[in-house]
């Protein structure tokens, strides 16, 4: 905690204040690179919906894999079931729906087969489509 307060410039006082231990501070971190992700789905630009749910794929894959060890510190801390984990699935799932749903309107379904979070062993495509499809 020490060197996190170095770098962003405040006092320790300061850092505790608003993150009373490491899980609290991951915890806010993860959820603020999930929120930009959210956040891109709205953003991300492209000329068909199949080129923009590729695009915000792809920053999906690289949020992933280069946040995969802030996720690991977490699960050292919290079980996988912990809403910091659930809710930000969700959100996520709901934030790339749409995206899928335009580009397979225009016939593009091969972009959604992209869309598997191998890190966790979770088809969000899959989980998405079951989603739109209702309960059998």
């Amino acid at each position: 905690m020490a060197e996190i307060s170095r770098r962003a410039g405040v006092g320790m006082a300061t850092l505790y204040r608003n993150f009373p231990g490491r899980r609290e501070l991951l915890e806010a971190l993860y959820t603020d690179e999930v929120n930009a992700i959210c956040e891109a789905a709205e953003t991300v630009d492209g000329e068909t919906p199949g080129a923009v749910l590729m695009a915000w794929l792809h920053r999906f894959f690289a949020f992933s894999t280069s946040k995969r060890h802030i996720a690991s510190e977490l699960l050292a801390h919290l079980d996988s079931s912990n809403p910091a984990f659930s809710d930000n699935r969700a959100r996520v799932l709901a934030a790339g729906r749409p995206l899928l749903a335009a580009a397979r309107r225009v016939q593009e379904e091969d972009a959604g087969d992209a869309f598997q979070d191998d890190s966790a062993g979770v088809d969000l495509g899959a989980q998405m489509q079951a989603d739109q499809q209702g309960p059998d």
